[in-house]
């Protein structure tokens, strides 16, 4: 079905790109202002239809995000987490 996500859809891979069905906070305020901007260039029906019906709707998007950009932000969020090997020391 048009919309619909993936059979792999969960944290799993499928393919090269991971599926997750829950977005965050973020990711849903980011997609809405995506969709209000496509309807303020291009007067389109489907994105008021969207807009209207927000509430029900927004549950049917999937976020897709490439493995190796996950990684990178993973590792990269790792990289700024203090060492808690180091939390106690005192100078």
């Amino acid at each position: 079905a048009a919309g619909a996500a993936p059979a792999a859809a969960g944290t799993e891979a499928a393919g090269r790109a991971d599926y997750h069905p829950d977005m965050t906070r973020f990711d849903e305020e980011r997609l809405r202002g995506l969709v209000e901007r496509h309807l303020h260039y291009t007067g389109s029906e489907a994105a008021r239809r969207l807009l209207d019906d927000w509430e029900s709707r927004v549950g049917r998007f999937v976020k897709v995000m490439p493995i190796d950009y996950r990684r990178a932000l993973e590792g990269r969020r790792r990289a700024e987490e203090p060492d808690p090997a180091f939390a106690d020391t005192a100078l």
